[in-house]
């Protein structure tokens, strides 16, 4: 079973589209690990043999040596690799990591301009940390149990697992992040496997039944990698798909009879890379982010499968001559050494971290080539932070409309009768400082975090969120008398015929409400990276340009769009045709970045730039302004 995980995690780190769930073999994992866990703590305990000391030694010989040896390999590299700002977040990932904190490192790190998942070489310890998190808190409680109530360990396991399931099923809708991150939502996974321990499911020996469970519980496994993908929320309720599998499977196994489930998982090609499993797990995610990160989306197949069977060698390397000399007490053989060794390495890692954290990520190892700072590109974004006029994604988020207005600037020319109201997600909020400044009239801000300005429609990750500040925004609407209303979101993210349609609706209901003008902010160009990658990724290693992005992408909804556009009154303001020429959308003018991001928010300047081109705030649009593609 664990290699059936790993080899499922490695195959969805390579391609996802082979594998689009392949990412469940982490909760696989959990299973396993609760159930071994539990079944070594309870046996060692009713022979009277179990100790603490002895316990987290065995858990610093088997997870410690390796993952040390990983972490020096993954510092040279980013030594040589990572610029500035992304040393730094390795340096605070490497700190993290070597405490076991990494989860919530992560976790924390999950905002919306972060760095991009696949080239974070350590972000695959986040399970590492969640699992170190448990064994530093269940040994104790089955202690405890043990030897005070030994009769409510059965019990305390259930109510465990299903007051943690629980939680995971409401924090995946209500603090999606943190239910995949920390461990009060992923503990009824690892509980799972200790239920399994102490004797929940009642025994059986019908060779029929463990056949029909131990097969229905490998193709639960199987079928989650192949229907679940990113956008499975997780873990909750779905995470019971691959779990339950996985437990069935270790259930049926442990009974003496032989199933074919069991004949299958015992081919010795699948054992050894079960036994090697954590070292694969360790390496192969760390050799594909740097590979990812120096090649940008350049990454081919042949150049995959290489990196792949690199850390396959690695990873063996590893196992080979590191992982098992020193749980076999050849290498370390005395506690004494395990604990000094294990001291000194994670001192030196973290004052490196520490030093990589506060130098800014020693900028000077590039001498005086100049590198782009990323979060100085993020704080130029066009969009007003302050206020409270853009709305985190969350329920008890408050909107003040007196305070989210704004008079027009001084001096602006125009009817100062006219009132806009902008509304949308962070597409439409990049444009609030502009128009605060060149609107002549009045601007009117209700945006919000991921909620489309979409009415009568339920967004599938913030149900309750969205469809309360849609609520404000359409209140607003029947309370206040607007002129213009100016609305947007990354409809890219979302499109499908039922958003297309629920847009179209919400246009006619603005209409209707009395407005005079609307503008539908549509389309913008997406870029597979960050031009601020792009950029210094060329000047640092001279890589190759990549300026464009081919924008079929966005055909589906087209005819919506264009749809709307012909509706008197109503405006669709194209980004990308504005930016785009002949199918290339460069992200630099002038020796300026228009883009903040691969997802295309605007910097002040690409703001700047497409207003002047699309003269949007005129009544009628000139002809030469019609969608060019």
């Amino acid at each position: 079973m664990r290699a059936v995980a790993v080899l499922a995690v490695v195959v969805h780190h390579a391609s996802p589209r082979i594998l689009p769930g392949g990412f469940i073999g982490v909760d696989v994992f959990f299973v396993i690990s609760g159930f071994l866990i539990t079944s070594i703590i309870l046996r060692d305990l009713d022979a009277g043999t179990f100790s603490f000391a002895g316990f987290y030694e065995r858990r610093v010989r088997r997870l410690v040596p390796n993952l040390t040896v990983l972490l020096v390999f993954c510092s040279c590299v980013a030594w040589f690799l990572l610029l500035p700002s992304d040393f730094r977040n390795y340096a605070k990932s490497l700190f993290s990591t070597t405490t076991f904190t990494s989860n919530m490192f992560f976790w924390r790190d999950s905002w919306y301009f972060a760095a991009p998942s696949q080239t974070k070489p350590l972000l695959h310890t986040w399970s590492l940390a969640i699992e170190e998190q448990y064994y530093l808190l269940f040994p104790v409680i089955l202690w405890a149990l043990k030897c005070y109530l030994p009769k409510r360990i059965r019990i305390v396991c259930i109510f465990g697992f299903a007051a943690s399931l629980a939680l995971s099923i409401w924090a995946v809708r209500n603090a999606p992040a943190a239910a995949f991150y920390l461990l009060p939502s992923r503990a009824w996974e690892l509980l799972l496997g200790s239920v399994l321990v102490v004797g929940v499911l009642p025994k059986t020996e019908s060779i029929r039944a463990l056949e029909v469970l131990s097969a229905a519980g490998l193709i639960a496994v199987v079928a989650a990698t192949l229907i679940f993908d990113t956008s499975t929320p997780l873990p909750g309720v779905a995470a019971l798909l691959p779990c339950a599998g996985a437990a069935l499977v270790i259930y049926a196994g442990t009974v003496p009879n032989v199933t074919m489930v069991r004949r299958l998982l015992s081919w010795r090609p699948l054992v050894f890379a079960g036994l090697m499993s954590y070292s694969l797990y360790l390496w192969h995610w760390p050799l594909l982010a740097f590979a990812r990160y120096y090649f940008l989306s350049g990454l081919t197949t042949g150049a995959t499968l290489l990196f792949v069977c690199l850390s396959l060698l690695l990873a063996y390397l590893a196992w080979r001559f590191v992982e098992q000399p020193v749980r076999a007490r050849t290498l370390l053989m005395k506690r004494r050494h395990l604990v000094i060794a294990f001291g000194a390495s994670s001192a030196v890692l973290l004052l490196f971290a520490a030093a990589g954290d506060r130098s800014g990520g020693w900028a000077q190892r590039f001498g005086r080539i100049p590198i782009i700072d990323y979060d100085s590109v993020v704080a130029d974004i066009g969009r007003d932070a302050t206020g409270g006029c853009f709305l985190p994604a969350s329920r008890n988020a408050s909107w003040n409309a007196a305070a989210c207005t704004y008079a027009s600037a001084a001096g602006t020319p125009g009817d100062g009768s006219r009132r806009i109201f902008l509304i949308g997600d962070s597409f439409a909020a990049q444009f609030s400082i502009w128009l605060k400044l060149n609107f002549p009239g009045t601007v009117v801000e209700l945006t919000s975090s991921a909620c489309p300005p979409l009415f009568d429609f339920v967004h599938e990750v913030r149900p309750r969120w969205c469809t309360a500040i849609n609520a404000m925004r359409e209140e607003a609407l029947r309370t206040q008398h607007f002129t213009d209303v100016f609305l947007g979101a990354w409809w890219g993210q979302t499109q499908n015929p039922e958003t297309m349609r629920a847009l179209e609706r919400t246009v006619h209901r603005i209409l209707d409400s009395g407005v005079s003008r609307v503008t539908v902010l549509g389309t913008a160009p997406h870029f597979r990276d960050s031009p601020v990658d792009i950029v210094n990724r060329q000047r640092v290693f001279g890589r190759p340009v990549v300026d464009a992005l081919p924008a079929d992408v966005y055909a589906e909804y087209r005819g919506t769009l264009d749809r709307i556009s012909r509706l008197n009154g109503v405006r669709v303001l194209n980004v990308d045709d504005w930016v785009c020429r002949s199918g290339a959308c460069p992200y630099m003018l002038n020796g300026e970045l228009l883009f903040v991001d691969g997802a295309a928010h605007l910097t002040r300047s690409g703001v700047r730039y497409v207003m002047a081109q699309a003269d949007w705030i005129s009544t009628q649009p000139a002809s030469s302004q019609s969608v060019r593609r």
